[in-house]
């Protein structure tokens, strides 16, 4: 029982922004005080982790420690990561992200437990009595749309997309400037280019050719056993990317609505599930 959960028996109106204090306030006491204590109460050249978060948070870790220690010169010790995030939602989830690339990509004797600790906080207080709008997956908070097309469209590819590393990593990058959109309308125009840069590049595979998708996407209509009239569809969708991508503008008219832009997304989506299908097919 919490105090949201009282609140909703009663028929209580709850804010979104009491969520996210709820979802901050567990999420402090669950995972950013034990990383705390796994930084250690003193600072020295190469605390990576404290570093990290540090830079990822646009801060700067010597600044910081000086200012901390400001009338402190014998020692330096490091602030609690709180004081770094002030408990604000969008630095604490930056705090998160940044916590589990370091345990993915640094050397650490316990990187395993701190991946799954993480893991099962984050999805843990996800779950509020009200959604949050994101969801969790491999180190990543993203926007959330459908619940079953996030599923089948987004995670899944991922998954299936390993074997493809340039492809995987182009759609990873739409997802991360979907993100990004959600507060700089700009990078609604990099969520349609690397979306469809990474169908171009799986059907060169799919196709066996390095051909553009232009001269690609009717012979791939025809290899994924498509009814012809998808020919119009993937015509539009070339003609989507270019019309956004070649105006380098920022003029709201080079800019696509938050609408076209996840349409664009889940689309591109289908296509990469389709090949990807089709690619295990031929193995």
């Amino acid at each position: 029982m919490s105090l949201l959960d009282f609140k909703k028996r009663f028929g209580q109106d709850i804010d979104i922004e009491e969520v996210k204090k709820n979802f901050i306030h567990e999420i402090n006491h669950f995972l950013i005080e034990p990383l705390v204590e796994k930084i250690g109460p003193y600072y020295f050249n190469g605390n990576s982790l404290f570093d990290k978060i540090c830079l990822d948070l646009n801060l700067s870790p010597s600044s910081i420690i000086s200012k901390w220690n400001e009338f402190n010169y014998s020692t330096y010790t490091i602030p609690s990561l709180r004081k770094l995030t002030g408990d604000d939602f969008d630095k604490t989830l930056v705090a998160i992200e940044s916590s589990y690339e370091y345990f993915l990509n640094f050397s650490d004797y316990a990187k395993d437990d701190w991946l799954k600790r993480i893991d099962i906080s984050v999805k843990r207080f996800l779950n509020q009595i009200i959604s949050l709008k994101m969801y969790w997956y491999e180190g990543k908070f993203y926007p959330e749309g459908a619940r079953e097309l996030d599923e089948k469209l987004i995670n899944e590819n991922l998954d299936w997309l390993e074997n493809y590393p340039k492809v995987k990593n182009l759609f990873s990058n739409a997802l991360d400037h979907y993100s990004q959109s959600m507060k700089t309308a700009i990078k609604r125009k990099d969520v349609i280019s690397n979306s469809f840069q990474a169908v171009e590049e799986i059907t060169r595979i799919f196709l066996e050719n390095d051909k553009s998708f232009d001269s690609n996407f009717n012979v791939l209509v025809e290899n994924l056993d498509l009814v012809k009239q998808w020919g119009n569809i993937l015509n539009s969708y070339k003609e989507i990317s270019k019309e956004f991508g070649r105006h380098p503008g920022r003029t709201e008219e080079y800019v696509p609505k938050k609408e076209d832009t996840e349409a664009f997304l889940y689309l591109s989506g289908i296509l990469l599930r389709l090949v990807s299908v089709k690619l295990i097919e031929k193995k």
